[in-house]
């Protein structure tokens, strides 16, 4: 994970540090407010995890360089020489680091907020299924000429064609008993239903719709 290898490398400047005598505190500052951005799971969105691995790539290759060199260091010339080559790789792996834990951030609450409207439409739909399936078990004895007379009329494909309210029983469960008739459902390789308030919303509808074709 990204949060363990900035971890390491923080370790590592730690340790040049101490055996160079350089000043690179202030890169591990950085590097921890950068890490703190990386505590939450990435989830499965590849996106994520493509970009997280590229963060690794920069922190371990930043690592290794940091790690030999340091131990070269042998008098007074070659610290100054190190210390320059440090802050200047340094500076660059952190920059690279803080670009992609910004394309981080950003994808990742987007990935919330589509994950948190998924968890939304699912509880949606499933609120109406407990609405509407209870109605697919009513009886419907003294209505089977009607339930034929549609099952004809939708077989046939006529053009026009509407939900008339019978007496004692709604369009709903009509409408809920014909799609899930098994005469239907044999006849048409493709179904889907969708429930219209009074107040909707046409883009919800068509993608429900959809969705249910996918099916």
């Amino acid at each position: 994970m990204a949060y363990a290898a900035i971890t390491c490398l923080m370790s590592t400047i730690q340790q040049s540090i101490q055996l160079t005598g350089c000043d690179l505190q202030s890169f591990n500052e950085k590097l921890e407010s950068l890490r703190a951005n990386l505590e939450k799971p990435i989830g499965d969105l590849e996106a994520l995890i493509s970009l997280e691995a590229e963060i690794i790539e920069v922190v371990c290759t930043t690592e290794h360089f940091l790690d030999s060199e340091s131990r070269n260091v042998k008098n007074p010339i070659s610290q100054i020489i190190a210390s320059w080559k440090f802050h200047h790789l340094l500076e660059h792996a952190v920059g690279d680091i803080d670009s992609r834990v910004n394309k981080w951030m950003k994808m990742q609450k987007l990935y919330t907020r589509t994950k948190d409207v998924q968890g939304n439409n699912s509880a949606l739909a499933s609120t109406s299924q407990h609405v509407v399936e209870p109605e697919d078990n009513y009886m419907m004895v003294g209505h089977e000429n009607e339930l034929e007379m549609m099952q004809d009329q939708l077989a046939r494909g006529g053009r026009e064609l509407e939900v008339v309210s019978i007496v004692g029983i709604g369009k709903t469960t009509l409408a809920n008993k014909i799609y899930n008739d098994p005469f239907i459902m044999s006849h048409f390789d493709i179904r889907a239903k969708a429930t219209v308030s009074q107040e909707y919303c046409e883009k919800n509808v068509c993608a429900m719709s959809i969705k249910m074709m996918g099916n």
